[in-house]
């Protein structure tokens, strides 16, 4: 975690704040752009019920689907 100005120096800095990074920009500036890779990920947390112990990944002749157990809450 950073705080405060002080300036510091790292050997990595990683940024889960999204495809318009502004970390990123801030690193990078205009070298930082996106482009369609020709997927589409869309994510939903749903219960898990207590048979399901493992995570799964399904392949097929174009799509993919996977599976990731979290702890229940």
């Amino acid at each position: 975690m950073v705080t405060g100005s002080a300036a510091r120096r790292y050997d990595l800095v990683v940024a889960f704040d999204g495809v318009r990074s502004p970390v990123g920009r801030r690193f990078l500036g205009s070298a930082l752009t996106s482009s369609y890779s020709g997927s589409v990920v869309w994510r939903k947390m749903l219960a898990r019920p207590d048979t399901v112990t493992n995570a799964a990944l399904w392949h097929g002749d174009r799509s993919r689907a996977v599976s990731s157990r979290f702890r229940k809450r």
